[in-house]
């Protein structure tokens, strides 16, 4: 009988490990080190505006895109990465990547031109559902970096 009972439950833990394996957390841990940030900015001759392509998407979500609005008289650069986190509870949290780095080099918008970047979604360790995120990043503002965000729902 002892070895009966060892021999299920050894059967129902790989089944319900296997179960688990490849399946993307539903939980965050990592608080964000941003509260507030802004949307946009309109310094000088500088004039920059970040939104995602929609401003509510609908689960399963195959893609999502950063839309970098330059309607300044100066072009303005920016780093690769690009970063997503979600409120939960009036708190920001991070949603992290699968493996992913982003790389150190610097691309630019001109003034007049919007530029688009697709958000690696498919690389999230995150199992995304309904609430509110935004995406972040990071430019170079008289060659200091500045964060922005861009809000959005997931419904």
């Amino acid at each position: 009988m002892r070895y009966f009972i060892l021999l299920f439950s050894i059967t129902i833990l790989s089944v319900a490990l296997t179960a688990c394996i490849g399946q993307n957390p539903t939980t965050l841990e990592t608080k964000s080190s941003f509260t507030d940030l802004p949307s946009e900015i309109q310094e000088n001759e500088i004039e920059i505006r970040i939104s995602s392509d929609q401003a509510v998407y609908s689960l399963p979500i195959k893609k999502m895109h950063l839309v970098i609005e330059n309607t300044g008289s100066t072009a303005v650069g920016f780093g690769g990465a690009v970063y997503l986190e979600k409120l939960e509870e009036e708190i920001w949290y991070e949603i992290p990547y699968k493996n992913m780095t982003f790389t150190d080099g610097e691309a630019g918008v001109a003034p007049g031109e919007s530029y688009l970047i697709e958000v690696p979604i498919d690389m999230i360790h995150y199992e995304l559902q309904k609430g509110t995120y935004r995406i972040l990043k990071e430019f170079y503002i008289d060659s200091r970096p500045k964060t922005f965000a861009a809000e959005f729902e997931i419904e």
